[in-house]
């Protein structure tokens, strides 16, 4: 028969592991987390602030963010990015000249393709008016 002062061991041993492995114990509902930084952000022009209109999250924790903007930490997006799932500007996502305007929605298609809507009458310096889909 096993004792209970044994089992209780094994309860603790338990727990421990769960607070340890899972990151239960430093997961504080509504805290900042540290793992996400978005660095200096997105900026528009001089003394207008940037705007986010929207936002998806692509099934591999990346996220596309469509608003009023032209940079995100520095690198050129014309109103539109996507962020690798800790936050950092994803080098990949190459949308040459971006839009003229401001994105006002995006969603993802059950293929993985983006689709955009919003005020541009441009994107990448070819007439597409205010919706398009996107690779």
């Amino acid at each position: 028969m096993i004792s209970n002062s044994f089992l209780s061991r094994i309860l603790i041993v338990n727990l421990i592991n769960l607070f340890l492995f899972t990151g239960v114990s430093s997961a504080q509902p509504g805290a900042l987390d540290s793992k996400f930084s978005t660095g200096s952000g997105f900026l528009f022009e001089t003394g207008k602030s940037a705007a986010i209109y929207s936002m998806v999250l692509q099934p591999d924790g990346k996220i596309v963010v469509g608003g009023q903007f032209v940079s995100f930490n520095g690198n050129k997006c014309s109103h539109i990015v996507r962020l690798n799932a800790d936050g950092s500007f994803d080098e990949s996502f190459n949308t040459g000249f971006g839009f003229n305007n401001p994105v006002r929605t995006v969603s993802i298609q059950a293929d993985g393709k983006i689709i955009a809507g919003g005020q541009f009458t441009s994107f990448d310096a070819k007439q597409q008016n205010h919706l398009l889909r996107l690779n």
